[in-house]
């Protein structure tokens, strides 16, 4: 099953989100070669160094982020079909969040909102992350 059904009643949008055409890509985007020594898509987490995207990028990144949310009837409500989706593809996970579902599902939208508002602020978007 697709775990990602149920992110809304906008399915486009989320299959937009979770394309792996990487022809939908800014072209400003890095795609790593398939030959190639360093895997680009690997996150590195003994580091954590600035990043600097394009005004383009971070605002498609942020007009999705809001379409995203928009196609519910609030944010709690947003957050609630992303925990839903995650919990429906790794069971295990749910043990680590013992607050209240709509609690931490309107904790989960705000930090990602406050992550897109910092885009263009690398400094900033580093305290958030």
């Amino acid at each position: 099953s697709n775990p990602w059904r149920n992110l809304g009643r906008d399915h486009h949008l989320a299959s937009r989100i979770m394309e792996d055409d990487v022809s939908s890509l800014p072209s400003d985007a890095v795609v790593p070669e398939e030959d190639a020594d360093v895997d680009a898509w690997e996150i590195n987490v003994s580091t954590l160094e600035d990043l600097t995207l394009s005004a383009d990028v971070a605002k498609e990144v942020s007009d999705i982020w809001k379409a995203y949310v928009d196609t519910f009837q609030s944010e709690q409500s947003a957050g609630e079909a992303i925990f839903n989706a995650i919990f429906e593809a790794a069971h295990s996970l749910q043990s680590l969040f013992v607050g209240p579902r709509g609690v931490q599902a309107l904790k989960f939208v705000n930090g990602v909102t406050s992550v897109v508002a910092n885009l263009l602020n690398p400094f900033a978007l580093k305290i958030e992350v």
